[in-house]
């Protein structure tokens, strides 16, 4: 078995094989570094790494000390809410919804999730052609009212250019907003309806 066989089959484990191999190399990384543990065991820096907080070694920092530090103390107040999050993602709530609901940082409510036990779920691409932004409900409200305006004058005639012009907006944008409102789009140089056809 070569050594990149060796790596990938090691990298793949899973369960208690995994606990076991992560357990081996906090005891290997009491007594060096990140890359001597990979080096002796054929792994790379970031595998290693990732299992040492799996096993939960505290990290030095690059040439700190050897010795290993106490975990600090958790804040109780920081428990609690990382149990509401928890309770709201579970129940379907997403990380950003968390974030503007609560007034963190993404990757807050990501770590706090993480340390509340949760295994995340994959993030799904936004329905809006790619597009993805927090707006307040004032600002979507009023998102949709002009895609609504823009579709209507649209369906009623107006070429893309013709509401650039005269919204003063970016083409693409007119061309997302009419997607948002469910306009059906034309061929280009086309003004006739799509149902005329």
């Amino acid at each position: 078995m070569t050594a990149t066989t060796a790596t990938r089959a090691r990298f793949s484990l899973r369960g208690e094989a995994r606990a076991q191999l992560a357990r081996e190399l906090a005891e290997m990384y009491e007594t060096a570094s990140i890359s001597d543990v990979a080096a002796a065991r054929s792994l790379r820096d970031g595998t290693v790494k990732r299992l040492l907080v799996e096993a939960g070694a505290v990290i030095r920092s690059p040439g700190g000390s050897r010795v290993r530090r106490r975990p600090v103390k958790r804040d109780p107040a920081r428990a609690e809410l990382a149990r509401a999050l928890v309770e709201e993602y579970d129940a379907g709530a997403t990380t950003r919804g968390l974030a503007v609901g609560h007034g963190l940082a993404r990757g807050t409510v990501r770590r706090l999730l993480r340390e509340g036990g949760v295994v995340m779920r994959p993030s799904v691409p936004p329905k809006n052609g790619g597009r993805s932004r927090c707006r307040s409900a004032a600002e979507a409200a009023a998102r949709a009212a002009l895609a609504r305006d823009l579709t209507e004058s649209y369906d009623a005639g107006a070429s893309i250019r013709e509401l650039v012009e005269s919204r003063g907006l970016a083409f693409g944008t007119v061309q997302r907003l009419l997607r948002e409102g469910g306009a059906v789009m034309r061929p280009p140089g086309s003004t006739r309806r799509p149902n005329a056809y």
